[in-house]
């Protein structure tokens, strides 16, 4: 009778323990290898009256934390604003079927967070409602496109109204 409890115990225990999650990254993950290297280029920055500016820019991208995710380090300068810098760490959630992103810089201490896909070649993420001091409440889409080999492109657009308008329009090419 111990020999029957003692399986009856041991049969229970063994079903009750907890699972090895799959550490193995996501295979959607392989889409983002166009925006692994170190680019050098130059970014459009719009103002609300359409004048613009450029400025160099320059990334260094590579997949991080066992492959799960793609660190984008970005460093610039933002005309009337001066020097940025970024990262930006993107993934992909099986269960949403989506990519997540966060963007850091050095302008806040809280994070964008976006969430996205493919549409067609071109990878588009949407924001959160921002809570970055002055900006509360925007929404911002990020677009990467691979233009080639060798170069990759991005566009940041805010939401005014029904409308997205463009923030950046960047161009960068690998070294």
């Amino acid at each position: 009778m111990k020999t029957l409890i003692a399986l009856f115990l041991a049969a229970s225990f063994a079903g009750a323990a907890p699972q090895v999650p799959d550490m193995k990254p996501p295979a959607e993950l392989k889409q983002l290898g166009f925006l692994v290297g170190d680019f050098e280029g130059q970014n459009k920055f719009f103002e609300p009256d359409g004048s613009s500016k450029s400025s160099p820019a320059t990334i260094k991208a590579s997949m991080a934390v066992g492959g799960r995710f793609l660190s984008w380090g970005y460093k610039g300068n933002m005309p009337g604003f001066g020097d940025v810098e970024g990262l930006l760490l993107m993934t992909y959630d099986a269960d949403s079927k989506k990519f997540l992103g966060w963007w850091y810089d050095n302008a806040g201490s809280r994070p964008m967070e976006m969430s996205g896909g493919f549409e067609g070649e071109k990878l588009v993420m949407t924001s959160l409602p921002s809570n970055a001091p002055g900006m509360e409440g925007a929404v911002f889409r990020s677009t990467f496109s691979k233009k080639s080999a060798t170069e990759v492109a991005f566009l940041l657009e805010s939401k005014m109204g029904d409308q997205w308008m463009t923030f950046i329009d960047g161009s960068y090419k690998k070294k």
